[in-house]
């Protein structure tokens, strides 16, 4: 037989599971929320998203032009932009998937709260291969395994400083420690 206190336990604890998911689903919404950028860039056509591209080369172009090269002639400024524009795309996927690897990152540290730089380098990984995958279906586009390298390279690094800056932060003591105290 169940006593009244029994049920009020009972009840809390269903809260706290509910509680728990909420917080849970609340903590990847930047993560779903960048996933969904990375997969609207990722199903542009090439031509658009060359388009899109250039205009940040051409920005850049136009601030090199303006501080430090401003004696540039027409020819070399369209050089600089070409030979800019693979660079700045192998950047953005890096950059992109980098804030990606962040993202993951804040989910799972409230999931599992021990060492989660590994299952949110795993979880960008598994995205960007699936991004790549995805960009096969995609006009004028191709999957390369190239851009998944370059994308988990800046997985890679954008967890690497996170580390580091958890450490400054926490004064050099490793994660596992702080929630202990």
């Amino acid at each position: 037989m169940v006593s009244k206190g029994d049920k009020t336990k009972v009840h809390w604890r269903k809260n706290l599971g509910r509680e728990r998911i909420r917080t849970v689903f609340l903590t990847f919404i930047p993560a779903i929320t960048m996933m969904l950028v990375i997969y609207y860039f990722s199903s542009k056509t090439a031509p658009e998203s060359t388009e899109t591209s250039s205009k940040v080369v051409d920005m850049l172009v136009f601030l090199l032009k303006k501080f430090p090269f401003n004696e540039w002639d027409a020819i070399k400024t369209a050089e600089m932009a070409e030979s800019l524009s693979y660079p700045v795309r192998k950047c953005a996927h890096a950059l992109e998937f980098g804030v990606l690897a962040w993202c993951f990152f804040l989910g799972i540290y409230n999931l599992v709260k021990w060492y989660p730089f590994v299952p949110a380098f795993i979880c960008t990984f598994l995205y960007a291969a699936t991004d790549e995958f995805h960009q096969r279906f995609v006009a004028g586009r191709a999957g390369r395994i190239t851009d998944v390298a370059i994308d988990s390279i800046g997985a890679f690094i954008a967890l690497f400083i996170l580390y580091f800056i958890l450490r400054r932060v926490h004064h050099g003591r490793r994660l596992s420690e702080i929630e202990r105290n």
